[in-house]
């Protein structure tokens, strides 16, 4: 090895050994209420990130104590951070944004926080400082059952009326009854679809002045426009958005202007400056976003902790059956007999070609499930025999097969492939055949070939060998539906029955899906079920866990059959077996085949999941830890990878920087690997023909289509494909780290001490409402020699592990470092530095033993390794003579500034600033890097760096006009709403209980009016009831009946 080349591969590592932490420690933090009045503690273990927990939220001001006391009857049922959470809505809804509209608050919370109760909560004190109408929005009419559950489990008989039916229902010629004249109208966002009905509910509220309580629950951007429209005409209401995922993607937050992010005297211009700048920013930005909201007091987010819950992916090969399966499925004939089909009939392509791609996808899908079946059935059993109970979550049931059969009212007599079903349907509905604007003529032209070839490729369909629908698969080898207790959202199944397959409705005509899919829960519940089957339809509300209170206590193990479509999705399905109030927390199982193409399922729900935590929970790996982290491609390397890739191999060349083995083992040649990937690319219709000299531009970036398209590919070329695309973007990220480029979120700054050495001290006094403090840290990185001799005491004493010293100098000197290998018996090596302490890397040993020999006395170690120690402290890796002042390459102690506070709205300024400074700073000072320490006295600081010598210049060059919000006062409690609120509603039991009280009264002690307006005479024989006889009701009773009879 030369010199020069054993220079530069230390220099990079020792850049690599920059104070960056990856570890997953202390992602979440446990979640310290405020205790603002003394109540339980919430039944959980609940936690909020670790850079959120660094965070405060403002000083609690608002007086909720007015009414919710020790006396009040919600009191025991609300716990101190669903306190905390109402507290916080109703104290930000008191404030008015520059724009004159009121303040909202988002409450992000989790799983098994509650949000709805805090939602009934918030209702409810507003109900009792006089604002009685209030309006809850969310997804389902269903929920309303829970709407009214939440408020009711509070002890509060609030009117809550169902949707707008009920108020048409309550309306007569005189207007609407009195009763609904105030409550909460509970309204799904499927009616705002109805400019009427958004109309009704506006009068209903009172118009432009109503000053309730509107709370969005789970909106989406399918229904923005409609929110939107509402919150701008009730410009006074408190906003309150709920919703645990609504920000996993951030055009998600676009309605929710009420947050007061974007707008004159706001961080952002507008939402389109927002969505530029996350962008660009990524992660750290979503980070610093979720932050500056609860430092401003416009949002929590808590969540239920998932520290003990456990994940592991189970990676699966394909069996060689499996795989002559598969690619026998992914031949080209349809695709090929399409496009010759399109052209000759001269049909619209683009709607064919959807068509066809989103049938390829969802066959493929499918497909996958069927490979994983066995992986399933066999974890599922295990279980069992460990006294454990199975979630089995999957998105789709595939009953279309089974309803299209029934239609044709065939005779079922096997298991229905789903996967034939979709090829079938796809051929038989979008197959053209008919020639479009034949001679102008409204008779139908068919085409005689493609009438041929649609029959002869239903033909082919139909006997190709492919798997039998998954599910029904499942249910029955599990032990058939007395066994399984299916939540989904078919009607009817396949059941073996003494060998034979019959179609049985999973409910009768009297009852419905929602009855089915509840009893079936609390079988499951029970215990009578220990096998739960739960798909996308029954996701929502559903809960599945070891619940205290239910006689099924054991151990649930979710297994994820089927990957969901969006991070969504796959929150709502995890968190249906993991709550509060339970025995134990599940083991979440996710079965992954080694097709490459299926990465792409995972990586998409990688990705809504990695933002999901960096947006609602504030730390990019809260949502993306454990199983999930290892699949993220869909992000900028990933982007890139594939543009490079595809240029490469269209061009017939080399990415630079990477040699052929570097990106496919199984080719030697540049010409015949480019050559055969780019026929998979024209195979799976990525390039128009093969000789194009490039991918389709609006493509070339679009990694969710690269992953979909590459499952249509034999499996041998998938792994091949999917090789190049992850060797191309781990060099991008490679480049991006040796260039001060990566940023991929918080950093977290680790060393053997950190300390203040000066600070905190406010500084850009000048910029209006906003508070920024400068801190200086001083920190050492280095490893002692005791510290390196108790760590080579933990070491498993072979002789590939001690201390070792450079075979040549590196920078004028040679350089000591301790070598311990990462298990026992293995041949990869970590490496400690007196200067920067145990390496983020690893190492081949036999890599590391060409460039390093060892030091056999300790006595010559313990000299080196000091002497290395005490230089670095003010050195750098290249010695006093190095050129740049600020450099901290291989050096022990360093100082950094972060400037802290709320530092979103000169974020931009400040990237600028750094940029046009670049040549005279260091590569750690050339991004802005939002920055996470943790102090020796446990106190943990986030800012984000900036160079100390350019705050003079940021002092002249920032500019910031935030407008103030305006506070309202704060109305006072009415004690007479206060007790109607809780004000038990009469009952007939009560009326009956009334009156008997009233009929014992009289008989024992009958008043003066009672015998004053007893009768005067008999009503049939007309005899006076005088005083001259003493009659008593009962001998006037005895008289009449006489008379009667």
């Amino acid at each position: 090895m030369e010199i020069n080349d054993e220079i530069t591969i230390e220099s990079s590592k020792l850049l690599n050994e920059y104070e960056e932490s990856t570890s997953n420690d202390d992602i979440y933090c446990a979640y310290q209420s405020k205790n603002l009045i003394e109540s339980k503690k919430h039944p959980g273990d609940i936690v909020e990130a670790s850079s959120l927990s660094a965070v405060s939220l403002p000083e609690p001001s608002y007086p909720i104590s007015e009414w919710l006391k020790s006396n009040c009857p919600c009191f025991e049922q609300l716990s101190d951070l669903q306190i905390d959470g109402i507290l916080y809505a109703c104290q930000r809804h008191q404030l008015f944004l520059p724009n004159n509209t009121r303040a909202g608050f988002f409450l992000g919370d989790g799983a098994g926080v509650g949000k709805g109760r805090q939602i009934a909560g918030v209702i409810i004190d507003n109900y009792v400082r006089g604002r009685k109408k209030h309006v809850w929005f969310s997804v389902s009419s269903d929920l309303v059952v829970d709407a009214r559950r939440d408020i009711s489990d509070l002890g509060c008989t609030i009117k809550v009326i169902n949707g707008c039916q009920e108020l048409d229902s309550k309306t007569k010629a005189l207007g609407l009854s009195s009763d609904y004249k105030e409550g909460v109208l509970f309204s799904t966002y499927a009616i705002l679809s109805c400019p009427s009905r958004i109309r009704q509910i506006i009068d209903w509220c009172g118009g432009s002045e109503f000053e309730g309580c509107l709370g969005n629950e789970d909106a989406s951007t399918k229904v923005a426009s409609a929110v939107l429209h509402l919150q701008r005409t009730l410009s006074k209401a408190r906003i309150l958005y709920c919703s645990a995922t609504g920000a996993s993607d951030i055009k998600n937050i676009a309605f929710m202007e009420r947050l007061g992010l974007w707008g004159d005297g706001t961080p952002f211009k507008s939402f389109n400056n927002i969505l530029s700048n996350f962008n660009k920013g990524g992660l750290a930005m979503a980070e610093m976003l979720a932050m500056y909201m609860k430092a401003v007091g416009t949002y929590v987010c808590r969540s239920l902790s998932f520290k003990n819950a456990q994940f592991e992916t189970k990676k699966i090969e394909l069996t060689p059956k499996q795989e002559k399966t598969y690619n026998a499925a992914v031949k080209r004939e349809i695709f090929v007999s399409l496009s010759t089909a399109v052209r000759r009939t001269k049909c619209s392509s683009k709607t064919i070609n959807a068509s066809f791609w989103s049938a390829h996808q969802r066959f493929f899908k499918q497909m996958c499930m069927a490979i994983k079946l066995p992986i399933v059935l066999e974890e599922t059993k295990k279980a069992l025999v460990s006294d454990s109970c199975v979630v089995i979550g999957l998105q789709s049931t595939g009953e279309a097969g089974l309803q299209a059969s029934l239609k044709k009212n065939e005779k079922i007599n096997d298991f229905i492939s789903v996967c034939r079903h979709i090829v079938l349907q796809f051929i038989t509905n979008h197959f053209p055949t008919t020639i479009e604007n034949a001679n102008m003529s409204s008779v139908k032209v068919e085409d005689e070939w493609c009438t041929q070839a649609k029959e002869k490729l239903c033909d082919y369909a139909s006997k190709i060998e492919l798997p039998n629908g998954c599910l029904d698969e499942l249910i029955n080898t599990l032990g058939g539906k007395d066994i399984v207790a299916e939540m989904t959202g078919r009607r009817y199944g396949l059941y073996k029955i003494k060998e034979k397959v019959h179609c049985i409705s999973r409910y009768s005509d009297n009852d419905s899906l929602e009855t089915t899919n509840v009893s079936e829960r609390d079988k499951f519940m029970r215990g009578e079920k220990l096998i739960a089957v739960i798909s996308d339809a029954a996701s929502t509300g559903i809960s599945l866990h070891a619940d205290n209170r239910v006689l099924n206590k054991r151990r649930r193990i979710h297994v994820t059959w089927e990957l969901p479509w969006s991070a969504e999705k796959a929150v709502q399905q995890l968190g249906r077996s993991l709550r509060s109030n339970q025995t134990s927390a599940p083991i979440y199982l996710l079965p992954v085949t080694n097709l490459s193409g299926e990465m792409r399922f995972a990586s998409t729900v990688c990705k809504r999941l990695q933002h999901l935590g960096a947006l609602t929970r504030g730390d990019r790996r809260a949502a993306s830890e454990g199983a999930f982290a290892e699949f993220n491609f869909d992000n900028e390397f990933g982007k890139q990878a594939l543009q490079t890739m595809y240029t490469a191999i269209c061009r017939n060349s080399l990415p630079q920087g990477l040699a052929v083995q570097d990106l496919c083992k199984s080719y030697s040649d540049m010409t015949a690997m480019n050559k055969s990937l780019k026929e998979c690319l024209f195979f799976v219709d990525l390039i128009s023909e093969e000789t194009a000299i490039n991918v389709k531009e609006n493509q070339n970036r679009d990694v969710s289509k690269f992953f979909n398209r590459i499952l249509g590919l034999p499996v041998k070329k998938q792994k091949e494909i999917f090789e190049y695309f992850t060797s191309c973007m781990e060099y991008g990220i490679k480049k991006a780290k040796e260039e001060g480029r990566y940023a991929a979120g918080f950093l977290d700054i680790t060393a053997s001490s950190i300390a203040i050495s000066d600070g905190p001290r406010r500084i850009f006094d000048h910029l209006l409402n906003i508070k920024i403090e400068h801190i200086s840290l001083e920190i050492d990185r280095g490893m002692s020699w005791d510290s390196a001799l108790n760590r080579l005491k933990l070491t498993s004493n072979t002789g590939d592990e001690g201390f070792f010293i450079s075979k040549r100098d590196i920078y004028g000197r040679k350089r000591i470092v301790l070598a311990t290998l990462k298990n026992s018996g293995d041949n990869i090596v970590i490496i400690s530095r007196p200067s920067t302490g145990a390496s983020k890397s690893e190492e081949r040993l036999n890599d590391f033993q060409k460039r390093y020999k060892r030091l056999n006395k300790l006595s010559e170690a313990k000299e080196y390794w000091e002497e290395e120690h005490n230089r670095s402290a003010s050195e750098c890796i290249h010695g006093a003579s190095c050129r740049l002042i600020s450099c901290t390459i291989g050096k022990r102690k360093y100082q950094i500034d972060l400037l802290c506070g709320e530092i979103l709205p000169i974020l931009n300024q400040l990237e600028n600033l750094v940029a046009q400074a670049s040549s005279i700073l260091s590569r750690a000072e050339r991004t802005v890097r939002a920055v996470k320490v943790q102090l020796e006295s446990g106190e943990r600081i986030i800012g984000v760096r900036f160079p100390a010598h350019l705050l003079r210049t940021a002092s002249e060059k920032l500019t910031y006009n935030g407008a103030g919000l305006q506070e309202e006062t704060v109305m006072t409690v009415k004690d007479a709403l206060l007790k109607k609120a809780f004000m038990k509603p009469p009952s007939i039991k009560d009326y009956f209980k009334s009156n008997s009280k009233k009929r014992r009264s009289t008989d024992t002690q009958p008043s003066v009016d009672k015998k004053q307006k007893k009768l005067s005479k008999c009503p049939v024989c007309n005899v006076s009831f005088d005083d001259s006889v003493k009659w008593t009701t009962q001998s006037m009773n005895d008289h009449m009946d006489n008379c009667v009879l």
